[in-house]
């Protein structure tokens, strides 16, 4: 006999902070958080007096756990007006009521954003390596290839990841059935991580299919997960090497807070000279707004207009020394300078000039 399912309700009520005004109309929605991908519990719209009711059947088969971690998302139209994702309900087991105050004035309205991204992101995981066997090298061969740097993978990413602390991280999507085989998973974007010092690593640019290059919250979920990777490693600081008189490099960069080191020069053999930039994990993640989202939030663009300017900077302006015709043009697309512990880019990538 099939076991009964098991429901929790829950209760609330929506008022308006200031004046504790009820509303009526608001769209509520209760949310699973997990650590890979938070569920969609249940939603309504809340009454005359702001009271609402959300049933959760915790036998869903989504749930990895019969006392879901719960949150509140509270829409007003396509405006968020509350998200308490930062402070989850810890392991719910029984029926409980809720009272939420939303602000209707909020001068910093976060917009639903409906886009092409949305169904295909659901489906993305990540992957992390430090090494892979014949079945991933297909796969990233194949990826490779497709954004036409097939080099990349045999002449830096293989030899790196044989390297200490080196660490592959991968957006990948599954095959609806069979998952399995050589071409079970896709690989969508990649950024590699590998150590150039004693208290330093390097990261490269994202790599990503041409599909997916304008999908800034795939392309900033992948970045900030190699960031958050570079924070717990206790690194001090990425730095990038930039050509002398180069101007949109150092625009850039101190516009995201790299400070310039003009004793770290560098004069090589073709008589170009360099200078380093330099930022610490913590502060690039904290210019570039990751620590106001979690790894879901930026998949399903849960973000406001000002994160999609910000990120779309940044990612494109590092994606520029990728354009076949730069490649050509620079001898010295690679610079990797060991001994100071320095950042360098891979193709795609480059030196700023």
């Amino acid at each position: 006999m099939k076991e009964k399912s098991k429901f929790i309700t829950i209760d609330g009520k929506v008022a308006e902070e200031t004046s504790q005004e009820t509303i009526e109309g608001l769209l509520v929605e209760v949310w699973d958080k997990n650590f890979f991908k938070d569920y969609l519990l249940g939603h309504t719209l809340t009454d005359k007096a702001g009271k609402f009711r959300v049933d959760i059947d915790t036998s869903h088969r989504s749930f990895n756990d019969a006392k879901p971690d719960i949150y509140f998302v509270i829409y007003k139209g396509d405006t968020c007006l509350k998200n308490t994702s930062s402070d989850a309900i810890r392991n719910l087991d029984k029926n409980h009521t809720y009272s939420l105050n939303v602000n209707l004035n909020k001068s910093n309205e976060v917009k639903k954003v409906k886009n092409i991204y949305l169904n295909s992101n659901e489906k993305t995981r990540i992957e992390i390596l430090d090494s892979f066997d014949q079945n991933t090298k297909i796969r990233l061969n194949t990826f490779f290839r497709t954004i036409r740097n097939s080099h990349t993978l045999e002449d830096y990413v293989g030899p790196l990841l044989q390297e200490k602390d080196s660490q592959l991280i991968m957006a990948v999507r599954d095959r609806p059935w069979p998952s399995y085989g050589i071409h079970g998973q896709t690989i969508i974007a990649a950024c590699l991580i590998y150590r150039v010092g004693t208290h330093s690593m390097g990261i490269s640019p994202i790599y990503a299919l041409p599909d997916e290059t304008t999908n800034i919250g795939l392309v900033s979920a992948v970045f900030k997960e190699a960031l958050d990777y570079l924070k717990a490693q206790k690194v001090e600081s990425l730095k990038y090497m930039v050509k002398e008189g180069s101007i949109v490099g150092p625009v850039i960069l101190s516009k995201f807070g790299f400070i310039q080191n003009e004793k770290e020069a560098f004069l090589l053999e073709n008589g170009s000279k360099y200078t380093s930039f330099s930022i610490s994990p913590v502060a690039l993640s904290e210019a570039l707004k990751y620590d106001k989202y979690e790894f879901s939030d930026l998949l399903e663009y849960d973000f406001d207009t000002s994160f999609v300017e910000t990120n779309a900077l940044y990612h494109n302006f590092f994606s520029f020394p990728t354009l076949d015709e730069l490649l050509e043009r620079s001898k010295f697309d690679i610079l990797r300078l060991i001994d100071i512990g320095s950042i360098n880019f891979y193709p795609p990538g480059g030196i700023y000039s």
